[in-house]
């Protein structure tokens, strides 16, 4: 709704930025006529599968979490997941910063874009590593740390 009500004030301006009205009645056509009946045959499908049987049998009872080591503190965690990273892409972040406050133009979009497959790669080998070790010192609530060592190189870009 929100982009139509954009689209309208594009349209009421003129601009070449605004999207035609067969573009977006073919969108809605797809989005009603292809996205909806795939989900409700998938849902069809899917419940006339058997239930899936798992191999192990787990038990009810909550494993107590044996106290981890010293590094696996999740505040240590976050604060180096977070810093390897933004370390790799601060020089490349400091210059589309200054080229936007200075206001000047920025043509290296190149090299931005292997910063970001760097900075990509290297937050993934960290959750990574990061879940391997916390699975080898038995915690087994690996998810949430996962998640927030992955995100800390955005508290880094904040500040």
């Amino acid at each position: 709704l929100f982009f139509i009500f954009l689209n309208t004030i594009l349209v009421f301006y003129h601009t070449t930025a605004s999207v035609s009205f067969l573009n977006i009645v073919i969108l809605a056509f797809m989005w009603c006529c292809v996205s909806t009946p795939l989900v409700f045959f998938g849902a069809y499908f899917a419940y006339k599968k058997d239930c899936i049987a798992y191999p192990t049998a787990t038990s009810k009872q909550v494993r107590a979490i044996p106290k981890g080591e010293w590094y696996l503190d999740p505040f240590i965690v976050c604060f180096f997941c977070g810093l390897l990273p933004f370390s790799a892409i601060y020089i490349e972040l400091f210059f589309i910063l200054s080229s936007i406050w200075l206001d000047q133009f920025y043509y290296v979009f190149g090299f931005t874009l292997l910063v970001l497959l760097i900075t990509i790669i290297s937050v993934s080998e960290l959750c990574m590593l990061t879940v391997y070790y916390q699975l080898c010192a038995e915690d087994y609530e690996w998810w949430w740390r996962s998640f927030e060592t992955g995100g800390a190189i955005s508290l880094f870009i904040f500040m």
